[in-house]
């Protein structure tokens, strides 16, 4: 009896689906470990829901993003911890603003590592999609916010002193 080989987790941009004026999908196509990647378009800015499995997958939905934005300031928040949701968002560092809660920041942290090397370890997988993944930020707590560390910026729950809302790079 054969093995089963799950195929390779890749986002396919050219699948992207325009749900309705500034809200496109880009679909998992029913293929493991690949989520739904949202993208949601304002007036000054777009959001970006997930980031695939790794920097490759994340290189691909960031330059269909800001392709898309035209100009429009980019964010990017991931629904949890999950190598396949949020272990590509290195690639956005500098390009666009993270955005994260608490408890997905804690998660990251506590978490964020052993579920890659779980990820890496699994013989199932091509390592090609998460091979120079890492978890996309490192947590420093106070009393009054959650701050996370990402590639030279910071994101976090509450705005810095003299900020009036969100986060920023």
């Amino acid at each position: 009896m054969s093995k089963f080989v799950l195929p390779e987790p890749v986002v396919r941009i050219e699948d992207v689906r325009e749900l309705a004026r500034d809200l496109l999908v880009i679909p998992n196509r029913r293929v493991p470990l690949v989520p739904n990647i949202g993208v949601v378009g304002g007036a000054h800015s777009v959001l970006v829901v997930e980031t695939g499995m790794g920097p490759r997958n994340a290189e691909a939905v960031l330059a269909f993003a800001a392709e898309y934005a035209a100009g429009r300031r980019l964010y990017l928040t991931t629904t949890h911890f999950h190598p396949e949701h949020a272990f590509g968002a290195q690639v956005f560092a500098g390009k666009a603003t993270f955005l994260v809660n608490r408890a997905q920041a804690e998660d990251l942290a506590a978490k964020g590592a052993a579920y890659l090397e779980m990820f890496r370890g699994s013989a199932s997988r091509s390592p090609g999609s998460w091979r120079a993944s890492r978890s996309p930020v490192r947590t420093s707590s106070t009393t009054t916010r959650t701050t996370s560390t990402w590639e030279g910026g910071w994101c976090g729950c509450e705005p810095p002193a003299g900020r009036t809302a969100g986060a920023t790079r």
